[in-house]
């Protein structure tokens, strides 16, 4: 795809999921045609955007913060959770912004380390 096909896809993206979900297979019918592919490119778009929510960019840490003195409280409300594609095993190590795990990603099947910052650390 070129530049300014991918400009046309972001402008009827930007339509569709504007549109009320009764429209979107009308929008996509007139704006489309016979283009399969960018019909395609919009669909998928349209689906991560439905999956991924109004609240993928809160972290589900925030909800976790420390009760008491001991700041690894939320380190071990970790264990066993997942974040993202990223299932948390055990606490590595800790440090003054956050806390690495040992962690199992979903695709590629592999243990990874992960870093998280601590609840309350980061400015909304």
């Amino acid at each position: 795809m070129t530049a300014s096909d991918w400009q046309r896809v972001e402008e009827l993206f930007e339509r569709v999921v504007a549109a009320p979900l009764t429209q979107r297979a009308a929008i996509l019918d007139e704006a489309c045609g016979d283009d399969a592919e960018l019909r395609a490119e919009v669909e998928s778009l349209v689906e991560h955007d439905t999956r991924a929510g109004d609240d993928f960019l809160v972290s589900p840490v925030l909800s976790l913060r420390p009760g008491g003195d001991d700041s690894t409280d939320w380190t071990q409300a970790l264990v066993g959770r997942q974040i993202g594609r990223y299932t948390i095993v055990r606490a590595v190590g800790h440090g003054g912004m956050g806390c690495v795990f040992e962690a199992r990603q979903e695709r590629p099947a592999r243990t990874v380390a992960l870093k998280v910052l601590q609840p309350g650390f980061t400015a909304r």
